[in-house]
């Protein structure tokens, strides 16, 4: 018995000072560190913490998301064609967006949102005469919000109003590539050499799709109702001086979807305004659009009404225009990859001359934009990708004379992330 005590006794001790020996050379080598090798530990850890983008702070979570967007473009206007490689679309171009979220309460919420795109060459700034015409890095949104479940959602900075992107709510196919910007800024009779006018003077805005499009972002103050029963209101105000009103509304029925959305939008003084080549002060747009699709087979109709009118200039008389937009098609998983969606579309704008000078089209003149769309989109779902392939046709009349035409080929990917 004896025995065994001593023996526990010596093991004891032993243990006792390897220990020490232990807590000895641990102290020495944080000497050597230069501190409390603990606290260094503690410390940066909690720089990693605070600089680690993925995670954003214990209190905001942060989201990066966006996707990139290239395409070779085809074209032919009857004198000369070309290709241009590498383009970005102009509706959809590469970008990429930081997101972020707090939990207030189990009502509110607030967070925000910061979006930047790469401005490469685009189909919306590329021409006959220019295929080289990018614009670098762009901020497109930087904008904060206060959200309650139950009364909706306030956002204030550079922001989207509620009429933006409303030509792609309703539409059956895909957003990317099925509204492309094919209406740009090549000249639609480059034969003339005494005439500048691009395809957009024609088309009431930059490009044509922009003409079925609500306002562009500004700084604004933005508020959204909750969705409530498939409806949704939207109403900004801003700049000097904007407002516009939206509503988008959405229901399954049976084995179809309708979705349908209308905004109204009103600009004073000559910012943002198309017509201000003209003299024009105040610009007033309605867009309408509505769309419905037969989920089992896939087959969709999609279709838009844009009307714009232009007052104020001391030099032209007060000028409207109307534009028309149906597209219909077929979205179906034929293969593996994912869905395919079949398309076709035709566009036309009638008097939206508002961008040309009185010099290229005098006043009281009437034009037309007509184009014809053919499209193929191939999503593959392993990648998050996009592959499309459209074929446009366009036609321009002035006075009822009909200029040359263009056509155009586009081929293009998106890759999400």
């Amino acid at each position: 018995m004896i025995g065994e005590i001593m023996k526990t006794k010596l093991s004891l001790a032993a243990l006792l000072a390897g220990g020490m020996m232990v807590a000895t050379a641990g102290s020495a080598s944080a000497a050597d560190l230069g501190g409390d090798c603990c606290a260094d530990l503690e410390e940066r850890v909690a720089t990693l913490e605070a600089t680690t983008a993925r995670k954003g702070n214990r209190k905001v979570s942060l989201t990066i998301s966006g996707w990139v967007h290239k395409g070779i473009l085809y074209w032919d206007d009857g004198e000369d064609s070309d290709v241009y490689a590498g383009l970005d679309e102009t509706n959809a171009s590469t970008r990429f967006r930081f997101k972020g979220k707090a939990n207030i309460n189990a009502e509110w919420s607030a967070g925000y949102n910061i979006e930047i795109e790469t401005n490469g060459d685009r189909v919306l700034t590329v021409s006959q005469t220019n295929d080289d015409n990018g614009a670098g890095i762009t901020l497109r949104q930087s904008n904060m919000y206060v959200k309650s479940k139950q009364l909706g959602t306030v956002s204030w900075g550079l922001i989207s109003p509620g009429s933006d992107d409303l030509t792609f709510f309703s539409s059956g196919a895909s957003v990317f590539p099925a509204q492309a910007d094919l209406l740009s800024t090549f000249f639609f009779d480059v034969g003339n050499g005494a005439n500048t006018t691009t395809v957009g003077d024609l088309a009431g805005s930059l490009n044509g799709v922009l003409y079925f499009e609500g306002a562009l972002r500004n700084n604004l103050i933005r508020y959204d109702t909750p969705t409530i029963g498939g409806f949704k209101f939207t109403a900004t105000w801003g700049e000097d001086d904007f407002w516009d009103v939206a509503v988008r509304y959405s229901q399954k029925l049976g084995d179809f979807t309708f979705k349908a959305a209308a905004s109204y939008s009103e600009f004073g003084g000559t910012n943002d305004i198309s017509g201000a080549t003209r003299g024009y002060t105040d610009e007033y747009h309605t867009l309408v659009n509505a769309g419905l699709k037969h989920n089992p087979t896939g087959l969709f109709i999609h279709g838009q009404y844009s009307h714009f009118d232009w007052e104020g200039s001391t030099t032209s008389p007060d000028l409207d225009s109307d534009g028309y937009y149906i597209q219909a098609g077929i979205e179906q998983r034929w293969n593996s990859l994912g869905k395919t969606t079949l398309y076709g579309a035709y566009a036309e704008i009638e008097d939206g001359y508002v961008r040309a000078s009185t010099a290229e089209v005098a006043n009281g003149s009437s034009t037309e934009v007509t184009k014809f769309d053919l499209g193929i989109i191939q999503n593959i779902d392993a990648a998050a990708m996009q592959l499309y392939v459209v074929y446009s046709h366009q036609e321009f009349e002035i006075n009822n004379v009909d200029q040359k035409d263009l056509d155009i080929i586009n081929f293009g990917g998106v890759i999400k992330f």
